[in-house]
C-alpha cells in the first residue's frame, strides 16, 4: 500500500507523514529531504534552488524521478510506503499508481507561525518566505507538469490542520484509510 501526504509549507505534512509511517510501520519517502539534499549538493539554499528550478526544468524532473523511483522500489519489495511531498499524490495518479492520497492545508497565518517556530524566525519573515516559495512553486509546477496546486480533485482525503494537533490529523488519516482501504 502507498499513502501520499501532500500539503503547503507549514501545513504539518512532514510531521504527520512521519507519524503515519511510524504508527502503521510503513517506510517513509520524503520528497523534501531529496530536494534539500539536491540543494546542498549545489551549494545553495532552498529559495535559490527553487529559483534555479524555475529556469531549469531538469531540476524538478530529476527530483520527481528520484522520488517516484524510491516509492516504486520500496513498494516493489513488498513494503508499504508513506510518501511525503507536495506533488507525490498527483504524480502517482498520472503514472496510474494506486495510492491513498491525502492533502493537508492550513490558514497561511497558522502556517507562517509554525514555520517561524520551527526555523526560529519572525512570523513576518516566515510569511514572506512562504508567499515567495509558493509563487515560485506554482509557476514551476504549472509550466513543467500543468499541475494546479489548488486543484485537489486527485486526493482521497483533504484535511484543514489549522486548528488540529498532529495527532488529530494522524487519526483522521488512519480513519480515512480504514474506510477507503480497509486497513
Amino acid at each position: 500500500m502507498i499513502v501520499t501526504i501532500g500539503g503547503r509549507p507549514g501545513s504539518g505534512k512532514t510531521t504527520v507523514a512521519r507519524r503515519v509511517a511510524e504508527k502503521l510501520g510503513f517506510e517513509l519517502v520524503c520528497a523534501g529531504e531529496v530536494f534539500r539534499s539536491q540543494a546542498r549538493k549545489m551549494g545553495v539554499d532552498l529559495e535559490e534552488y527553487g529559483r534555479r528550478a524555475l529556469e531549469d526544468d531538469s531540476i524538478d524532473k530529476t527530483l520527481d524521478s528520484l522520488v517516484l523511483d524510491r516509492i516504486r522500489a520500496t513498494s516493489s519489495q513488498g513494503m508499504n510506503v508513506v510518501a511525503d511531498g507536495r506533488l507525490t499524490g498527483q504524480m502517482l495518479s498520472r503514472e496510474g499508481v494506486q495510492a491513498f492520497k491525502v492533502w493537508i492545508d492550513a490558514d497561511i497565518g497558522v502556517r507562517s507561525q509554525r514555520i517561524a517556530g520551527r526555523d526560529r524566525i519572525g512570523a513576518d519573515v516566515a510569511l514572506r518566505r512562504i508567499e515567495k516559495r509558493e509563487e515560485v512553486e506554482r509557476k514551476r509546477y504549472s509550466s513543467i507538469y500543468g499541475i494546479d496546486l489548488d486543484d485537489l480533485s486527485a486526493y482521497d482525503l483533504v484535511i484543514d490542520s489549522s486548528d488540529l494537533r498532529p495527532g488529530e490529523v494522524l487519526e483522521r488519516i488512519v480513519d480515512g484509510l480504514k474506510k477507503c482501504a480497509g486497513i
